[in-house]
């Protein structure tokens, strides 16, 4: 960098939304999916996350589940 220090904001802005739908595709299976919508004031950036999550009923007391998605998480630096 230029050798100056970092300094940190204490209060900066961050809004997000989310939305979320799932599809039951059958008795078995279930799919999520979802969308992150995520701004923040001090870096001017916005971003989407998106979100998947699926899962498999082995029985009534077992089942499997796969999820995935991006995640983003901002340094507030000044």
């Amino acid at each position: 960098g230029d050798g100056e220090p970092y300094t940190f904001q204490e209060r900066p802005a961050q809004i997000s939304f989310y939305t979320q739908d799932e599809w039951i595709i059958d008795e078995r299976w279930v799919l999520k999916t979802g969308l992150r919508l995520e701004y923040q004031d001090a870096s001017k950036a916005a971003n989407l996350g998106p979100r998947l999550a699926l899962r498999y009923n082995i029985d009534e007391y077992s089942l499997l589940k796969f999820a995935s998605g991006l995640y983003y998480q901002f340094l507030n630096i000044k």
